[in-house]
């Protein structure tokens, strides 16, 4: 009887106190400056791959939407990746640079 009348969830619920993506993202953002989205309907994938089974699209991104590049991760299926980080949606992920302002050189040759 005593199991039954505990909340089955607290007031608390839901609260993020602590977002350990947004942490990553700052540690490897550094001082860089965002770089801007130069297309619209451009899809930022799982993994570095358009025909892979194990890669899927979970964002769409559009003009004038600002992102982090973490990293180049070179040629694959006709595309140059790099690795990303959305601030909007506190989210990782892979984009072909082909889509993106020129201004993160500085990145890839790290």
């Amino acid at each position: 009887m005593f199991l039954a009348s505990l909340p089955v969830f607290s007031a608390n619920a839901g609260k993020l106190l602590f977002n350990p993506r947004e942490a990553i993202a700052r540690k490897f953002i550094g001082g860089q400056s965002t770089t801007l989205v130069i297309a619209d309907n451009v899809n930022v994938r799982n993994r570095a791959t358009v025909y892979g089974s194990s890669g899927f699209v979970f964002a769409i991104l559009n003009k004038g939407d600002k992102i982090y590049v973490l990293s180049c991760e070179g040629v694959s299926e006709g595309y140059s990746w790099v690795h990303i980080y959305i601030p909007d949606l506190k989210e990782f992920g892979y984009i072909a640079e082909q889509f993106l302002q020129n201004n993160y050189n500085q990145v890839c040759r790290r």
